[in-house]
């Protein structure tokens, strides 16, 4: 199936897809809307029903605190016993207490034959008479064994609800009934009720159990019969009206419920028509033209794939294409960059194996030169001899040291973190561009604190850091105006010390900021950089347990800000280089396993000056006929030897026992090897790495003999 066909099935299944989401949203969203509906016509019946619960339960703890007390059982008691008259003082109290009630229209007090003895407002035609719903209400209280009660009563006028609460005595006996009268047609009632509004159905006050309609908006429905409508035509909602019996019922027609709904549902029927035609034409136009440049996209793409990483994407568009086109030739800028690096990642490591050989092949000839000017010099010699040894020793150094700097330059040397003062690796790194930084007119001031403390770092780490950025500067300036100013300063704060690499550059723009240090990404061109250095450098910071910031103003400069933190260590005191002399009774017997001949008399002639009794063996194997024989307090074994290897003869003799590997100390000029190193670390002895001074071997060599004689 080629491109065009393609292109036929997307936009056929898209708008396809595109028809589906849209009646699928428009579902929901109709739906939506009716649970919208739903819930407006739930919360109004929720909102009436609490309102009427409220107007009755006023009614009702009115009823019930004035029935309960006291005075009221007494006074009846007093008026059905003693017969005082018809009106006592609690008949006064009643009055006030009933007054203009926003509930009731009138209260009565009935005792226990029915007959009304009070009532408010007065009407003394019905005093002494029977209640006409005192039996009934008796009956019902009785047997409902309620507090209060609700009950329908018609008149001439309407309908009157009775809310009755009976009277007790002490014993518990009902000696009398408080009954409240509220019309239907009470005010509130009216008001509650026509909180629906006309545009939202008919709400109604009604008894399910003598389905009657008690009160309604709706005034022909009012007094009549009750009963629930079809629910298939009717939008129905019901809620009850606490503490009454009654029930809240609001019903509309559904037509005219969801006349919005019917509406939204034809204006998105027609909306969902006119996108599909517009969603279809835009789309068949957007492929099309899409069409041709990503066949050309692909067949440059294919190229890439197959090797020619010269080729390119670049399409004359502004559009998405154009975008998508400038960042696959972005892409593929990178993919070569990565290419050219990995090539030079792998002759740097081809290099740094090259240089870790020679380096350990120079270091052997190197600890036979400084070590035997070392202990030509501790003998007589006039000054002229001594300044020539010297001289000859500061150039061994020197070439000790070179070495030291190819294997750094590799990578293979191991990290290590020591005492470290700040301000001499910055001064170091500094000195390395010094003569590249005068020739490109770059003006170099600093400002370092002089009360840096010294903390744990890798100096070699660090002082690749330092360049990189003073590398970075340098290139900047030049690149703006030719020239200029680069400021370095160091501050101490508690606990940090702060570097500041300061140039007067074109600074950063702002959209590359958060960028900066992402691996990879350069704004320089191709050829001159990697986008390595600063992720680099800021994974080494990180690794120091501090950070690196910035602060750039375009047109201005930047500024990269260094913070490490100070970490503290336990110094050792450096004992004095001096030769160690034995006495010739604690003479002790040595034994120096070397393939070298010249390290090997090194070792011997040291050794024998310090006082102690030396043996020498050209390997492994003849070393271990020897101890077979006689018995060493020590051992000076290389690791690289012939016939045995340092680690067999590390666990030959441990075979033998006698704790004898805790009397050895290992030499090698092969710290490089990450695996010699990783041997050595293992066993957790003592070890000198070549070249050494002769001071080291016998201080090393009296350090060691008092380790074992304090744990014999």
């Amino acid at each position: 199936m080629n491109l065009k066909q393609k292109t036929s099935l997307f936009v056929t299944v898209s708008t396809a897809a595109l028809l589906v989401v849209y009646i699928a949203f428009s579902s929901y969203y109709v739906r939506a809307q009716e649970k919208v509906l739903l819930d407006e016509r739930v919360n109004t019946a929720r909102a009436i029903a609490q309102e009427l619960t409220g107007f009755f339960t006023r009614g009702v703890d009115r009823l019930q605190t004035v029935a309960a007390l006291p005075a009221l059982v007494y006074g009846l008691q007093t008026l059905e016993e003693k017969r005082e008259g018809k009106q006592i003082p609690a008949w006064t109290t009643l009055h006030y207490l009933f007054y203009q009630s926003d509930v009731f229209s009138s209260v009565y007090l009935i005792n226990a034959t029915g007959k009304v003895l009070w009532s408010e407002p007065p009407d003394q035609d019905l005093i002494d008479r029977k209640f006409q719903k005192s039996d009934e209400i008796r009956q019902k209280l009785e047997n409902a064994s309620a507090d209060v009660l609700f009950l329908l009563s018609e008149n001439p006028s309407g309908l009157n609800i009775f809310v009755a609460s009976p009277l007790t005595n002490p014993q518990g006996d009902t000696v009398g009934l408080l009954v409240g009268a509220i019309p239907n047609s009470h005010p509130s009632i009216r008001t509650i009720l026509g909180r629906i509004g006309p545009a939202h159905g008919t709400a109604q006050l009604v008894d399910e159990q003598s389905k009657r309609v008690i009160a309604s908006t709706d005034e022909n429905r009012e007094l009549g019969p009750f009963k629930y409508p079809d629910s298939s035509n009717v939008l129905l909602v019901t809620e009850h009206a606490a503490p009454s019996p009654w029930a809240i019922v609001i019903d509309q027609k559904r037509a005219e419920a969801y006349a919005g709904i019917n509406n939204l549902k034809t204006l998105l029927t027609a909306f969902g028509t006119v996108f599909i035609v517009i969603a279809m034409g835009s789309l068949m136009f957007m492929l099309r033209s899409f069409t041709r440049p990503v066949e050309v996209l692909t067949a440059a793409a294919r190229r890439i794939a197959d090797g020619d990483l010269a080729g390119g994407f670049t399409l004359d568009r502004s559009d998405e294409i154009g975008v998508l086109s400038k960042t696959l030739d972005d892409m593929n800028t990178k993919l070569k960059s990565s290419y050219d690096l990995l090539l030079h990642s792998e002759k740097v490591a081809l290099m740094g194996q090259v240089v870790a050989g020679i380096a350990h092949e120079l270091n052997n000839p190197l600890t036979i030169v400084i070590g035997n000017i070392q202990l030509m010099m501790t003998r007589e010699l006039n000054e002229k001899n001594v300044q020539s040894l010297t001289r000859i020793k500061d150039g061994a150094e020197r070439a000790s040291k070179i070495v030291k700097n190819l294997l750094a330059f590799t990578r293979q040397e191991k990290p290590e973190r020591k005492p470290t003062q700040i301000n001499a690796v910055l001064k170091k790194a500094l000195e390395l561009r010094a003569y590249e930084l005068k020739v490109s007119n770059i003006e170099v001031n600093t400002d370092l604190a002089p009360d840096l403390q010294e903390t744990m770092a890798d100096p070699h780490q660090l002082q690749q850091v330092f360049l990189n950025l003073i590398v970075n500067a340098e290139q900047a300036m030049i690149d703006a105006h030719g020239k200029g100013l680069l400021r370095l300063s160091t501050r101490a704060e508690p606990g940090k010390i702060l570097i500041f690499f300061s140039d007067d550059g074109p600074g950063i723009p702002r959209e590359n900021l958060r960028r900066i240090f992402e691996p990879f990404f350069t704004t320089k061109p191709v050829g001159k950089g990697t986008g390595l250095g600063l992720s680099i450098s800021q994974a080494i910071i990180g690794e120091h347990g501090g950070r690196i910031d910035l602060e750039s103003t375009t047109g201005r400069g930047t500024t990269f800000i260094i913070e490490l933190p100070v970490q503290r260590w336990a110094p050792q005191p450096s004992p004095e280089p001096a030769v160690v002399r034995v006495p010739a009774l604690l003479r002790k017997r040595i034994l120096v396993v070397e393939d070298e001949p010249q390290i090997r008399q090194l070792f011997e002639d040291v050794i024998r000056n310090a006082g102690y009794d030396v043996h020498a063996a050209a390997n492994g194997r003849v070393a271990l006929e020897m101890i077979d024989q006689q018995k060493f307090d020590l051992i000076v074994a290389d690791v690289k030897m012939p016939e045995i290897s340092g680690p067999e003869f590390y666990a030959a003799i441990k075979r033998k026992g006698a704790a004898l590997e805790r009397r050895l100390i290992f030499v090698t000029g092969d710290l490089m090897n990450p695996e010699t190193l990783k041997f050595i670390e293992s066993t957790g002895r003592v070890w000198l790495g070549k070249p050494f001074d002769i001071a080291a071997i016998t201080r090393t060599i009296a350090e060691c003999l008092q380790d074992v004689g304090s744990a014999v």
